[in-house]
């Protein structure tokens, strides 16, 4: 037999067969105001579970000899024991006053969802705009904070409150401002990607720039409405540009705008007519190349001089294929 086998030793030479058991007494039955559920049930109990003996709570943990003894039971936190003593209620016999007990909680842990404010409707600080040339950050939010102020930016987190707006867009619209919006998406290589649909030309040392836009998209509607009417950017309304050389680098600020309107060129059969072309001018052009060690060129000519030889490689392309 077993015991003849083990010459008595079997749970010495198999240790891990051997088992410890702990009780440990809770609290009286009858003490039931202390409970939102079945006093069984009240309770987190590692290694074990809680039953009713001799009209005591007694809680019972079993674990293997030799190691530590588990943490002691502990008590579940009352909305924890609502919750349970909801999910044991037939649904057919749910109350509503049973649901709100349950849900309390919930309700009070749940995140306050922030209120939006529209960026349309709210303000540039026209008075305190960046310095052209200075590198802003990696996203448009980046951008608009700097315009709209950090006096502003403050009451939004004051008030729980976030703007709302496109951030996939190239034209963000201010109360009293444009933002423009370039990602000339040069590679490591220095290439254009050949899904990039939108073309950005470099004129006149990089005084000036083109720009499409989409006249069926209210804001960008709204930009060549206002060009149309002003032809450049004015003491109450301008149009500000943020340019970046590929989505690894950070936005620079490149000033204030002026702009011509001109017949889009490259129409496709295809082509509805919806796409207008802007050449945009760097009003303040002087101030954005300035400032720099003499013989060294800016950030900002530097991206002029990337994205050029990129457009003429890409153009050297397509016309041996």
């Amino acid at each position: 037999g077993i015991t003849d086998k083990f010459e008595g030793y079997f749970l010495h030479k198999h240790p891990h067969l051997l088992t410890t058991t702990k009780l440990t007494c809770l609290r009286a039955f009858d003490d039931v105001d202390q409970y939102a559920c079945p006093p069984q049930l009240a309770y987190r109990v590692p290694y074990g579970s809680c039953k009713i003996h001799l009209q005591h709570v007694m809680a019972r943990q079993i674990f293997m000899t030799g190691n530590e003894d588990p943490n002691p039971p502990e008590m579940l936190p009352l909305e924890t024991q609502q919750k349970i003593a909801f999910s044991r209620i037939p649904r057919a016999q749910r109350k509503f006053s049973d649901v709100s007990a349950a849900n309390k909680s919930a309700f009070s842990k749940r995140k306050i969802k922030k209120k939006t404010v529209k960026l349309h409707t709210v303000s540039a600080d026209l008075e305190d705009l960046p310095k052209p040339g200075q590198i802003i950050g990696y996203t448009k939010d980046s951008c608009i904070y700097e315009v709209l102020g950090q006096e502003f930016i403050n009451s939004l987190s004051a008030n729980n409150t976030r703007l709302g707006f496109n951030r996939r867009g190239g034209v963000l619209p201010l109360d009293n401002a444009f933002c423009l919006f370039i990602n000339f998406a040069l590679s490591e290589t220095g290439a254009l990607p050949s899904s990039w649909l939108y073309r950005n030309d470099f004129l006149e040392n990089g005084r000036c720039l083109t720009f499409t836009v989409n006249s069926e998209r209210a804001h960008e509607k709204a930009l060549v409405n206002f060009f149309v009417e002003n032809g450049q950017s004015t003491e109450d309304r301008k149009v500000l540009l943020f340019a970046r050389a590929s989505t690894q680098t950070k936005f620079m600020y490149c000033g204030v705008l002026a702009c011509e309107i001109r017949e889009r060129e490259d129409i496709e059969s295809g082509d509805d007519g919806n796409y207008v072309n802007l050449v945009l001018e760097l009003m303040e052009y002087d101030n954005l190349i300035a400032n720099v060690p003499i013989g060294e060129p800016s950030t900002f000519m530097e991206m002029v001089s990337s994205h050029t030889a990129a457009l003429a490689m890409e153009r050297e392309l397509l016309a041996e294929s």
